[in-house]
């Protein structure tokens, strides 16, 4: 009995090993080498995956490269999350930089990205996550790409571990361009789904859709010029078709295809798109780059070649595939890699496209045509493996010393090249120790702050001052409005209003709500008053160095967010020539923007209620011209009257980033310190009934409003909902198309 018993027993315990090891293979065993991948690079980025740390600012005087994710993609994402997850909208609006400027319409917020819907975590973890998440959504990519081509797993699992340590991509992930890091890694996925579409024998046009809709998101998350190379890598897939059996018949399907691509890319992106377009003109970049600085070249990228190992790798890959009977995928992936080489290095082949291809003018650093290397190439190194592999199989022992060898020497070349993390530092501690901008959140009480140091786009605070609720002038931006920032694309000569705010900053910063300046020395500006010296936070917590002053000024001739005017003189003229002329105004010692506000009226539109008004280039002959003597004297005598006038503060309060509630006491005009004159987005109205914006004082805006009343102010970019009912309308056709399918197909029947 004992003995049946344990016979019994014996073989139910084979029976659930058999099924367990069945259930392994069957379940585990299959995704073992893609999960071993993913260990890999998640040990290898290991430093992102705290809750409450960003990678350090930096500073000119540490002797590491600072981080762009911090001062800039961060602070983005920080807003969008905060309009999502606090107030239930969408983030059109950045309240928190250059006295309030457009967030969706950038190309490189991503507003609608993962992080931003993720915002329910802690900021910095769904920042850091989200960008986990992207490399990982890339190794998948690249591992199913590999299976599409009939390669197997560890060898897939291979290309996807070469595709995550690739150093163009790591090199991007460590100073955090987020504009390149989510849409390279949404690549392999897009170009996954257009292979299947191509290979399939029925239903491509669905894969093409697909590989659409993760094009749209990768426009939505920020992507830029990712973008057009991948675009250069979809196009060679249709060239690769004319190496297959009937190539004119498998090229159009590729071209075809391409097409359902780009259809459902722009209706996915065209509420961000159009927007974009209208945001871009009023930029410096809206005719493109010139070629000088289109094409010249910035280290971005501590090693932009791969090493041996991962060339030699490549190229034996695309012999493998040609033996595979792979041609078609062989020159797609080839020309692919060969073309992002020649774009990178060759001048005359980028000179190429900068003249061709509709749009190329406004990309800028070559080097990042390696984007098309860095997705296509790990690919070739997973098929040169598995080539390396199949000659040396016959050879057991030798194959696997050869595999274990190549592997190791892959892995350890790839890990030398990849660039290190960069230095981690917790966001709550800057924030804690960092006196003064504490001590302007606390003081502030609503008014803008300005920190002297910035003088451009480059080395701003708003990684400080966004998460302590305080608002500044000027900040980290990759575009802005030409006549307000200078940019290192401005011709000769061009003046800005925050150039010439400098000549006289008490009052200029004055008009924009500027209570408080920052500075790393002791001002002593005609209006600035010195009213504290904070204690200093050391650089290897406080970065950079400006962010924590230490001393602290206050402007004199502050003026609240919105006030009330009864004197304006009316610049009528082209857009360009009334700004400059506004410009000289402003100079002029007895203009006070307390008492007088400068209109901007467009060539052709009503004067509006004003003292005086004048000419300028394109303006009516019928007024006096300005500069002439007597449109200055004009204007003089319309300053002098305004001196015995008084501004009136109005009540004005913010109910998320993209409304504003202003209570006007008085007549006159009602001047807004917000640039709402300078975007077509911004809309009022006084009791439902819609009022005029006008552009005041070069670059805010003013309305004729009723004493006592209140105005609300709204922004929504202009074209997003033409680009969300572009989108409906695309839904609708696919719907449509889908439903009537199967019934075309029983009437044939």
């Amino acid at each position: 009995m004992l003995a049946w018993e344990s016979q019994t027993a014996g073989k139910m315990a084979a029976a659930i090993a058999f099924r367990a090891r069945r259930c392994w293979a069957g379940r585990w065993a299959v995704r073992l080498p893609l999960l071993a991948a993913i260990a890999l690079i998640l040990f290898r980025l290991r430093d992102f995956l705290p809750l409450d740390t960003l990678p350090a600012r930096g500073d000119p005087a540490l002797p590491f490269q600072g981080s762009d994710l911090t001062p800039q993609f961060a602070v983005w994402q920080r807003v969008a999350i905060e309009a999502l997850w606090r107030h239930r909208v969408l983030a059109f609006w950045n309240p928190y930089s250059h006295a309030g400027t457009p967030l969706f319409e950038l190309p490189q917020t991503g507003a609608l990205s993962l992080a931003t819907w993720i915002g329910f975590l802690p900021v910095e973890a769904a920042i850091k996550w989200s960008m986990l998440a992207h490399v990982i959504a890339g190794m998948m990519g690249t591992f199913l790409l590999c299976r599409a081509l009939r390669l197997e797993r560890p060898f897939a699992a291979l290309g996807a571990i070469a595709f995550a340590l690739g150093t163009f991509l790591l090199d991007h992930f460590r100073v955090g361009h987020l504009n390149i890091v989510h849409p390279m890694t949404l690549a392999p996925l897009a170009l996954w789904a257009l292979w299947c579409g191509v290979t399939a024998r029925r239903g491509g046009y669905r894969w093409a859709l697909l590989s659409g809709t993760l094009v749209g998101f990768q426009i939505l998350e920020g992507g830029d010029s990712v973008l057009f190379y991948e675009a250069f890598v979809m196009a060679a897939l249709a060239l690769g078709a004319l190496f297959v059996d009937k190539p004119l018949r498998a090229s159009a399907k590729a071209l075809g295809l391409g097409a359902l691509v780009a259809f459902a890319a722009l209706a996915v992106g065209a509420c961000q798109l159009l927007p974009m377009a209208g945001y871009m003109s009023l930029t410096d970049r809206a005719a493109g780059l010139p070629f000088e600085l289109a094409s010249s070249n910035i280290s971005e990228v501590t090693h932009p070649l791969p090493g041996a190992v991962f060339l030699g790798l490549a190229a034996l890959g695309f012999i493998t595939l040609c033996f595979m009977r792979q041609g078609r995928a062989a020159v797609w992936l080839g020309l692919s890699v060969a073309l992002g080489f020649a774009v990178a290095f060759e001048k005359p082949v980028f000179r190429l496209f900068y003249d061709v291809v509709p749009g190329f003018s406004f990309q800028r650093i070559p080097q990042r045509a390696l984007s098309m290397v860095g997705i296509a190439a790990p690919i070739l190194v997973a098929a040169g493996a598995r080539g390396a592999w199949a000659v040396l199989s016959r050879w057991r022992w030798v194959a696997l010393g050869a595999a274990v060898a190549a592997s190791v020497a892959l892995g350890v070349e790839m890990w030398r090249l990849a660039p290190p993390n960069p230095p981690m530092a917790s966001v709550s501690r800057e924030l804690r120790e960092n006196h003064a901008m504490r001590w302007l959140a606390e003081h502030a009480a609503g008014s803008r702050i300005h920190v002297w140091e910035s003088p451009d786009r480059h080395w701003g605070t708003e990684h400080v001052t966004q998460p302590l609720g305080l608002e500044v002038i000027a900040g980290y931006t990759g575009s802005e409005h030409r006549d307000y920032f200078p940019f290192d694309f401005d011709p000769p000569g061009h003046r800005t209003w925050f150039s010439e705010s400098y000549q006289d900053p008490a009052r200029y910063w004055g008009m924009l709500d500027v209570k408080y300046v920052l500075s790393n020395v002791e001002r002593h500006e005609a209006g600035l008053k010195l009213v504290t010296q904070a204690p200093r936070c050391p650089v290897s917590i406080c970065q950079p160095a400006k962010s924590a002053g230490p001393y602290i000024h206050e402007n004199e001739r502050w003026l609240p967010r919105a006030w009330r005017v009864r004197h304006a003189i009316a610049v009528v003229g082209e857009p360009r020539a009334a700004f400059e002329a506004t410009l000289d105004i402003q100079q002029q010692p007895e203009f006070d923007p307390g008492r007088c506000v400068l209109l901007a009226v467009p060539p052709g539109a009503a004067p509006p209620q004003a003292d005086v008004a004048i000419s300028t280039r394109g303006g009516p002959s019928s007024l006096p011209a300005w500069p002439s003597a007597e449109a200055r004297e004009a204007v003089q005598r319309a300053l002098s009257a305004a001196i015995q006038g008084a501004s009136q503060p109005a009540h004005f309060s913010r109910p998320d980033s993209n409304h504003m509630r202003i209570e006007a006491p008085g007549d006159g005009w009602l001047v807004v310190a917000e640039r709402i004159g300078l975007f077509a987005g911004w809309s009022a109205s006084v009791d439902g009934k819609p009022l005029a914006i006008q552009r005041a004082d070069g670059v805010l805006g003013a309305m004729l409003v009723p004493p006592g009343a209140t105005v609300e102010l709204q922004y929504r970019p202009s074209g997003f909902w033409t680009g969300i009912a572009c989108l409906a309308a695309a839904i609708a056709i696919l719907v449509a198309f889908e439903t009537l399918r199967p019934r075309r197909r029983r009437l044939a029947h």
